[in-house]
C-alpha cells in the first residue's frame, strides 16, 4: 500500500499566526468532503499551523507508475480544493518485516532442531519459521519513494527517491 503525505498550511489563516480550532474543524470537514468525492481515505493532523495530510492509496503491486503518480495527483488538488497550500510532499510505501522474520525463524530452526527424525526436524524447523514471521509480520515502517519538488515554472513534480537514499519512517509495531 502507497502513502501520500503532505505538509501544507492553511490558505485561511496568515502565516506566522495560529489556527484557530473553527480553521482546524473548517479545513478537516473540507478535506473530508473533497477525498470522499475524490474516493481516497485520508487523515488531516495538526502540529502547530502545519497541517500533516495523509492519503492511502489504494493500490497494489500491478499499478503502474503513471496510475500511482495521477493517484497522488488527486491527492494534491483534493487539499488544494480544501484551501490548503503544499509545502512539502512524498509518497511512500508500506513494508512489513515477516519475510525476513521467517527466513531468520527457519534459520533457528534448522539450529535447533539439528538432531532426531527428519520428519521432526523438519516440523520444528516450520513451526519457528512461521513464528519467525508471525512476530515480524507485526512490526511495518514506510519507505519514501518520491518526493514532491517545485519547478522553476512554480508547478510541482513528483521526483523519484533512489533505492537506498531515503531513511525508513512511521515505525508500527501493531
Amino acid at each position: 500500500m502507497n502513502t501520500v503525505r503532505l505538509r501544507a498550511t492553511s490558505l485561511h489563516v496568515p502565516v506566522g499566526h495560529a489556527t484557530s480550532d473553527y480553521w482546524r474543524n473548517h479545513h478537516h470537514s473540507l478535506l473530508d468532503t473533497q477525498f470522499t468525492r475524490l474516493s481516497l481515505v485520508g487523515s488531516l493532523d495538526w502540529r502547530e499551523s502545519v497541517a500533516l495530510i495523509a492519503a492511502q492509496l489504494l493500490t497494489d503491486q500491478s499499478t503502474s507508475e503513471s496510475d500511482l503518480l495521477a493517484l497522488a495527483n488527486t491527492a494534491i488538488v483534493g487539499a488544494q480544493y480544501a484551501a490548503f497550500q503544499i509545502a512539502e510532499g512524498t509518497i511512500t510505501t508500506a513494508i512489513t518485516g515477516w519475510p525476513a522474520g521467517g527466513a531468520v525463524g527457519l534459520l533457528t530452526g534448522s539450529q535447533i532442531a539439528k538432531s532426531g527424525p527428519p520428519f521432526i526436524r523438519l516440523a520444528a524447523i516450520l513451526l519457528v519459521g512461521a513464528i519467525g514471521a508471525a512476530v515480524s509480520s507485526r512490526i511495518s515502517a514506510e519507505i519514501p519513494i518520491y518526493k514532491l519538488v517545485a519547478q522553476t515554472s512554480g508547478r510541482l513534480a513528483w521526483q523519484p527517491i533512489p533505492f537506498g537514499t531515503a531513511a525508513p519512517s512511521n515505525f508500527a509495531v501493531a
